[in-house]
């Protein structure tokens, strides 16, 4: 982990030389996880589209191999690559830029739990807004591919939905997404950040040290698991549109009912366990791979910053959270 980890990430609005380096570290964490958890999100979303013939995640995991070859679980790796180093980065630079600006209106209120959890929170709704422009449409081609509606390549797949839908269809289950994402992404933040600030009170003497690599990934884990779950019933519905099991232009509550009509409620936490344990894994890797990544492209010694002293980095990434 790196040795100056600031204690709350927070960048200044005006400070565009760091916001885009953050983004950066966003987007190579964004490549890094999707990558190493492709193959579970693959067996999540088959089951997802079609839990009636796809029955527990080890057996669809079997089936998926059996069926179409163990290359299947890349399925759609590519637009899940391209879009996640592009919609991470603009996730990550959002949430730090509008977290700084927030900071600097109002200097102390990151100090209080009453005030920093909703503003935190807040700071991750804007990213998750910005993100969600590129990351519905990379979400729409990639499960298509996943649930094999189409096996072709990602421009295939694209082509297709344009030709069927046009623009609109790259945006298919946009609002269930919002809906899924925004509450999802408020929670983990805002967990993720609280987590951190109790595990260092819990070291005590030891508080001023950096997180270690163990802890980070602790505080992400809770993160990720404790926001997936409650949102698995948005998931469903995001991957019913994307992959067309859902008429395209059905509103939410009656997409609900048509889930809960056929598979009963059940039905809206189907893949449950497989979500858990990959937004545990998500999120930890995603959060520990962004501090690192973060740390290393406010490097001096790696990105030498013009016209900005690394202390002045420090200073403006400097919290009074312990106090």
């Amino acid at each position: 982990m790196p040795k100056d980890e600031p204690r709350i990430c927070a960048i200044s609005h005006g400070s565009l030389r760091q916001t885009w380096r953050l983004a950066a570290a966003g987007g190579m964490a964004g490549m890094l996880t999707n990558t190493l958890l492709h193959p579970l999100d693959t067996v999540k979303t088959v089951r997802q589209a079609d839990p009636t013939h796809f029955r527990g995640m080890a057996p669809t995991l079997l089936k998926i191999i059996r069926t179409r070859g163990p290359f299947a679980l890349y399925a759609g790796i590519v637009p899940a690559l391209i879009g996640s180093a592009f919609s991470s980065a603009l996730y990550f630079g959002a949430y730090e830029m509008v977290k700084g600006a927030l900071a600097q209106m109002s200097p102390y209120s990151f100090q209080k739990p009453r005030t920093r959890i909703p503003l935190t929170a807040l700071s991750a709704a804007c990213g998750n807004v910005a993100s969600s422009v590129l990351f519905v449409p990379k979400e729409v081609v990639k499960q298509r591919m996943q649930s094999a509606v189409d096996p072709g390549n990602f421009f295939g797949a694209a082509k297709n939905v344009l030709a069927a839908s046009g623009i609109s269809g790259l945006y298919r289950g946009y609002k269930a997404t919002l809906l899924r994402n925004i509450p999802s992404t408020m929670l983990r933040f805002a967990i993720y950040e609280e987590a951190k600030l109790a595990i260092r009170r819990l070291k005590r003497e030891n508080s001023d040290k950096p997180l270690t690599f163990p802890e980070v990934i602790a505080a992400g884990s809770i993160a990720g698991v404790a926001s997936s779950a409650c949102t698995t019933p948005m998931d469903v519905l995001k991957t019913r549109f994307a992959t067309g099991a859902i008429k395209p232009g059905t509103a939410i509550l009656p997409a609900i009912r048509d889930i809960v009509g056929r598979d009963g409620v059940p039905g809206l936490f189907v893949g449950i366990r497989p979500r858990i344990v990959w937004a545990a894994l998500f999120a930890a890797i995603g959060f520990s791979s962004y501090e690192v990544c973060k740390s290393w492209v406010l490097d001096d010694r790696a990105f030498p910053l013009r016209n900005i002293t690394r202390q002045r980095v420090k200073e403006q990434y400097t919290s009074n959270e312990g106090k």
